[in-house]
């Protein structure tokens, strides 16, 4: 992404970034004196985070129990393949 690039920008905030978890809010951080918004020098921030999450690092899981019952369907037979063209009972 082209952090110089506005569109860009704007894209992968609302594409990429969730509010709950990837916005910090920084208070009273030294701003410019003569930035009408700040009250002595000091105004707040906020950092966004727009990168993104690498989904392929995520481990896909079932819950245990989940787990065990298809173990069990596997070991009883009932996923047993009975047919060439992968029909199952």
């Amino acid at each position: 992404m082209n952090i110089y690039d506005e569109r860009e920008v704007l894209h992968a905030i609302a594409t990429k970034a969730n509010f709950d978890t990837d916005l910090e809010l920084i208070r009273r951080s030294l701003g410019h004196l003569l930035d009408p918004a700040s009250k002595d020098g000091t105004a707040g921030k906020i950092i966004i985070d727009a990168t993104g999450k690498d989904l392929s690092l995520v481990k896909p899981s079932l819950p245990k129990d989940v787990l065990k019952k298809v173990q069990r369907l596997i070991n009883s037979g009932v996923m047993k393949n009975k047919s060439k063209n992968n029909n199952y009972e």
